[in-house]
């Protein structure tokens, strides 16, 4: 949906409704986002001076509400540490279910980035 106060700034899945639902749940989320957006680009598309500036208005607002994001390193490190849990199990994943252990493993890539580097996302 639509981040209320933030011109031209969308979200879907779990940053939209919190951590949880399924697959199925995000992926309607997405598509719902998704017309949102395009909506809102139609609107917009011929008005003089209009910058479309997403990442930058999502870093800055990170920034201000001192949010630390996760780089796509990081998120290979977590996705790797799911994978081989699970592979001990005999399973595809087993999903590390704490905030604290999934920064951990996207720190242990170096590249956690803390809430004043967001604006390099």
């Amino acid at each position: 949906g639509k981040v209320s106060g933030e011109e031209g700034l969308f979200v879907s899945g779990w940053l939209k409704r919190g951590p949880s639902g399924i697959i199925a749940t995000n992926k309607w989320d997405a598509e719902e986002t998704s017309s949102m957006a395009i909506s809102h680009l139609s609107k917009i598309q011929d008005t003089p001076g209009t910058a479309l500036l997403g990442n930058v208005r999502l870093s800055e607002l990170l920034k201000k509400r001192s949010v630390s994001a996760v780089s796509l390193s990081g998120w290979n490190s977590i996705d790797a540490e799911e994978r081989r849990r699970g592979s001990e199990q005999g399973r595809p994943r087993s999903k590390i279910a704490s905030t604290e252990a999934l920064l951990k493993h996207a720190a242990s890539a170096e590249m956690l980035l803390t809430a004043e580097e967001n604006s390099e996302l």
